[in-house]
């Protein structure tokens, strides 16, 4: 194009119309190899686990940071099972075998899973002896009857 014809206006405009030009031309190049990928499913379908598996077998796998946040997620999916799954006992009116048991609800029903960075000693141990309740186990056997991460087991 004839730049002696246009004006400083058009001039610059025609510059950053040229910058504008030259770094989408890089960021194609840098792109070439580069494929998008949307991946659709139901909730539990295993989205994300793809993703994970393929990141640990093709990437650089996880950062220390990485490995922080999924501790404190499992801590929070932790909860959140076994909070479901003491509902469901007392929806399917499902008794624990071991009437003892029952103590532990509380000490589990008061933390809020969305904000759990920690389980302390006293909230690992109650989980445990809930889990362990044969009754928590008939429960469990039941969970097509209720709404619970496939991850919770």
């Amino acid at each position: 194009m004839c730049t002696c014809l246009l004006d400083e206006e058009g001039k610059a405009s025609l510059r950053i119309s040229q910058a504008i030009d030259r770094e989408l031309s890089q960021f194609k190049k840098e792109n070439a190899r580069e494929f998008k990928l949307l991946l659709l499913g139901t909730g539990e379908a295993g989205k994300s686990t793809f993703i994970k598996q393929m990141r640990i077998i093709h990437g650089q796998g996880y950062s220390d940071k990485d490995r922080a946040e999924f501790k404190t997620l499992v801590y929070r999916n932790t909860v959140k099972g076994i909070q479901i799954m003491i509902e469901a006992m007392e929806t399917l009116t499902i008794p624990y075998t071991d009437p003892s048991n029952t103590s532990h609800i509380p000490v589990l029903e008061r933390l809020d899973p969305d904000t759990v960075t920690e389980i302390s000693q006293e909230e690992f141990a109650a989980i445990r002896s809930l889990w362990a309740d044969p009754g928590m186990k008939k429960c469990f056997d039941q969970r097509n009857k209720f709404q619970i991460s496939d991850s919770v087991r």
